[in-house]
């Protein structure tokens, strides 16, 4: 009789376990998925990439902006951007139906093309120093100065597919999610470095293709609390070419000033204040 509940014992155990597979599977210890994550990136040190970026409003996401930037990198941490010249725009006179209306007065009036807002190019880049070379052992350090609890892993998914999580097991906590099969980084989030208010940056990475140096995604997904989203489309991309550390340095124009006027200069003009003076009193005593 005791060996019949010990079978019905066990059983309901093993069910419980088989249910619970999730919890109770085997994770990657850190090192090993941050390793394998690092040998897909680790001959690239520096980047050359011309994008198309895709500003899009939640409040309407029909409507979107899309500027041309190029963005330069170099490791250790050397990033620079910047919008590149839109392109010319055609006469929108000479696109003009020749069965449009003219109005009573005979002057058809044609709409001035529209001039392209200007836009700053996105000045975070921490989100691009992972998909680069790094020193064996520091992506770890760099995750957590991203607020990402790096003790802290188990699985997930992204778009479907099954992932290594590293950090918060709650989707608006800071995180990085891994692949299981290919090691790529799908999915990173941190708090906006050096944003007083904490804001939450959301990354999404999609489309990797492979480069001579490794390989990259051709679509990034980048979402930051209370801001517009922005997607970047990879248009063209040159791995390791030779980029000097001067080009990074960030040169501030100072405005004009105005010289002085010498010393000698000014003593005469105070004597001839102070004559005047004097001449104006002796008129007026």
């Amino acid at each position: 009789m005791w060996m019949k509940k010990f079978i019905i014992l066990l059983m309901s155990c093993l069910s419980l376990w088989l249910m619970t597979g999730e919890v109770c599977a085997y994770v990657m210890p850190l090192d090993q998925i941050l390793g394998k994550v690092r040998k897909q990136f680790v001959t690239q040190n520096t980047l050359i990439i011309e994008q198309a970026t895709h500003v899009i409003h939640s409040r309407d996401p029909l409507r979107e902006k899309v500027f041309r930037e190029k963005v330069w990198l170099k490791t250790p941490r050397y990033e620079r951007s910047m919008e590149m010249a839109a392109p010319h725009l055609p006469n929108a006179a000479a696109n003009t139906p020749k069965t449009m209306p003219v109005p009573a007065n005979g002057v058809l009036k044609t709409e001035e093309p529209p001039v392209p807002a200007m836009r700053q190019p996105n000045p975070d880049a921490a989100y691009r120093w992972i998909l680069m070379a790094n020193p064996k052992g520091e992506i770890s350090a760099f995750l957590s100065q991203l607020g990402i609890q790096i003790w802290d892993l188990g699985y997930d998914r992204c778009d479907g597919v099954v992932a290594y999580r590293v950090g918060a097991r709650d989707p608006s906590g800071p995180r990085l999610l891994v692949d299981k099969a290919r090691f790529f980084p799908l999915l990173l989030s941190y708090v906006l470095p050096g944003d007083p208010e904490g804001r939450l940056v959301t990354v999404r990475f999609r489309d990797y293709r492979k480069i001579d140096a490794g390989w990259y995604p051709y679509e990034i997904e980048y979402t930051l609390e209370d801001a517009p989203a922005e997607v970047y489309f990879i248009l063209n991309l040159t791995a390791n070419a030779q980029i000097q550390t001067s080009f990074f340095e960030r040169r501030v124009q100072r405005a004009p000033t105005t010289p002085r006027p010498p010393e000698s200069q000014s003593i005469p003009d105070n004597q001839r204040l102070k004559k005047i003076m004097r001449n104006l009193e002796k008129k007026y005593q």
